[in-house]
């Protein structure tokens, strides 16, 4: 591979690294056109989506190349984005030799994961907190901590089938809605509102819906369109799974 060839390909991976990780559009845009422009590459085009990426260049001999992967966005996990972004600010500011990008690329990908029970309780105690700040009382709080252990656990299977996520966050909202009010029917908890309400926070795609709003800003409308009109998606099926729990098991409850 030519030094360009090792350059091209990093920049492109970096960026899929990114989006995977929960990045913003015009984040990855930058990084991906600075790397580039590190090296000496002129005439950078780059063609991003949430999906796919593109980059092209020309180095000083003249010679043109291209790069395309596609992505999967997985999920958001801040501290692999901190490790991709601290490298791409090190590769802009040192340029190491074009060879070494791609190991150096999966020395940052392999960054400090938190372990799922460390995740679990942390969501636990989270989603409780905010049960309480929605006027939940001491017996809702235990109940609302059960609903997100399987919420918890529903949504990471779901998610490795690889299921729509429109349908995953109606098909969780349907089983916390029912698992919500047979609680309170059954006087093991007081209060209905906090327990949906909190049940649906969790599942609120918000680091997505600000990642939308910042593409719009920046510049990126077709992607923030796009995007936004995911997330509305998104949260019209959370509304539709938790009304359908409450017509079909609030009938059958009353």
């Amino acid at each position: 591979m030519t030094d360009m060839e090792y350059v091209l390909d990093f920049a492109v991976r970096l960026g899929r690294d990114m989006i995977e990780c929960g990045a913003n559009l015009e984040r990855v845009n930058t990084s991906m056109y600075k790397v580039c422009s590190a090296y000496g590459l002129e005439d950078i085009t780059l063609f991003t989506l949430c999906t796919h990426l593109s980059v092209s260049a020309r180095d000083s001999d003249g010679k043109f190349g291209i790069r395309q992967v596609k992505a999967q966005p997985a999920g958001t996990h801040l501290e692999r984005l901190r490790s991709l972004n601290e490298l791409s600010f090190h590769v802009c500011g040192q340029t190491p030799a074009p060879e070494r990008l791609g190991g150096m690329l999966e020395e940052a990908r392999n960054a400090k994961s938190y372990s799922t029970p460390v995740l679990l309780l942390c969501s636990m105690a989270a989603m409780g907190c905010i049960c309480w700040m929605n006027g939940g009382t001491w017996r809702d709080i235990p109940c609302m901590v059960c609903i997100i252990f399987g919420l918890f656990w529903l949504t990471r299977l779901l998610n490795r089938t690889g299921m729509n996520r429109i349908i995953i966050n109606a098909l969780c909202t349907f089983l916390a809605g029912t698992v919500a009010l047979s609680l309170v029917n059954l006087g093991i908890a007081d209060n209905l509102n906090p327990l949906i309400a909190t049940s649906c926070m969790y599942l609120i795609p918000g680091i997505p819906m600000v990642n939308a709003a910042r593409n719009i800003l920046c510049g990126n409308e077709m992607n923030g369109i796009l995007e936004a009109i995911k997330i509305i998606l998104e949260t019209m099926s959370i509304v539709g799974g938790l009304a359908l729990s409450l017509v079909l098991c609030g009938g059958i409850f009353s």
